[in-house]
C-alpha cells in the first residue's frame, strides 16, 4: 500500500459512494445504525501515513481506520469531540448518555466525552 493517501475520511456520508481513498478501500460510518452523526467516511489504515494530512489512524472495534486528528472539540464538525483513543486523539461521536460509553465509563454531557 502507498503512503501518503488521500482520502475524505472524516467527511460526513450518507451512502458509501460518497467516501474515497487514493490506496485503499473506503467506507461510511452511518448515523443509523452505527450511531455517527451525519454519517462518517472512512478507510481502513495500519499507519498514520496512510490517512494524509490532518488525519491519524486509529485503532478500535478491532480494526484501525483513518479519522480527523484533532486537538479539540473546535476541531471537530457538530456532533463528534476531540477524543482520546487509542493512538491519538480523534474525532468522535459525541456521548449523549452513559449507554454510549463502555468499561465503566460515564458520559460527561458538557464534554460529550466519555469519563471515569
Amino acid at each position: 500500500m502507498e503512503t501518503g493517501g488521500d482520502s475524505n475520511a472524516g467527511e460526513p456520508c450518507q451512502d458509501q459512494e460518497e467516501c474515497f481513498a487514493s490506496n485503499t478501500f473506503a467506507a461510511c460510518f452511518y448515523e443509523d445504525p452505527d450511531g455517527w452523526p451525519g454519517g462518517h467516511c472512512t478507510t481502513f489504515c495500519s499507519s498514520h501515513s496512510e490517512c494524509g494530512a490532518g488525519k491519524s489512524c486509529i485503532a478500535f472495534d478491532g480494526g484501525s481506520f483513518c479519522m480527523r486528528s484533532c486537538e479539540s472539540t473546535r476541531d471537530c464538525r457538530p456532533g463528534y469531540s476531540c477524543t482520546p483513543l487509542s493512538t491519538g486523539d480523534a474525532c468522535y461521536p459525541s456521548c449523549t448518555s452513559d449507554d454510549n460509553c463502555s468499561n465503566g465509563l460515564r458520559c460527561n454531557r458538557d464534554s460529550g466525552l466519555c469519563e471515569p
